[in-house]
């Protein structure tokens, strides 16, 4: 499992868990502020508390979340 954030000064906020494992792996991931993501693979939105969500990631996929 890899697991990154990248920004610029702008805002712009990108937070990726990748799963290179043939199984599905259970992450956390930080993130730089509460409030809503989407997911922007499956169009799906969290809410992120605590600047921290968990998630499941199926084998060989990932999860792309930007501020909704």
């Amino acid at each position: 499992m890899l697991r990154y954030k990248r920004w610029d000064g702008e805002k712009d906020l990108v937070v990726v868990g990748l799963n290179f494992d043939n199984a599905s792996q259970k992450v956390g991931l930080g993130f730089p502020e509460d409030g809503r993501w989407r997911e922007v693979l499956s169009g799906e939105s969290v809410v992120v508390t605590g600047h921290w969500h968990d998630f499941t990631v199926p084998a060989w996929q990932a999860v792309v979340l930007v501020p909704a």
